[in-house]
């Protein structure tokens, strides 16, 4: 299962971005990749999801890995609807972005409870880049037209 779960990775990246790359420069084939390639890549973390959570120690690690996983899995439902030019995209992105930032605080609850100094570490460096990119994505909300449907 973990030698299809990483095949299936790596096609599914390679798919996604080939058809970034084809849709940038409006070529045939876009359309059919980006939504091949990312529909494949939430199903690889959905399967990374489902074998990962048995791994976890606490209830508030598997609570934010399925908050996190599924914030992903809706990012990429944004990128995509956004991308194809789909109606309902700017929702998508919204919710992803509150998604992400519940994930970050129940990281950074996580890290403060944790006793081991090294996972403490991880879980607080995590959780900071996933406060910047909630930020990042939140300043970069005016220019993808995010608040004109909220």
């Amino acid at each position: 299962m973990k030698e299809i779960n990483k095949t299936l990775g790596v096609i599914s990246v390679a798919a996604l971005l080939i058809g970034v790359i084809l849709k940038r420069y409006h070529l045939a084939g876009a359309s059919v990749l980006l939504t091949l390639g990312a529909f494949a890549v939430m199903a690889f973390f959905v399967v990374y999801l489902s074998m990962g959570v048995k791994h976890l120690s606490s209830r508030l690690e598997k609570l934010y890995g399925t908050i996190g996983v599924i914030s992903i899995c809706v990012s990429l439902l944004g990128m995509l609807w956004k991308m194809q030019h789909w109606p309902g995209g700017n929702a998508f992105v919204h919710v992803s972005i509150v998604g992400l930032l519940i994930t970050s605080i129940l990281l950074i609850i996580d890290s403060i409870e944790e006793t081991d100094q090294n996972k403490q570490s991880v879980k607080t460096l995590f959780a900071f880049i996933l406060v910047v990119l909630v930020i990042f994505l939140y300043m970069l909300a005016p220019a993808l037209n995010i608040y004109k449907y909220i």
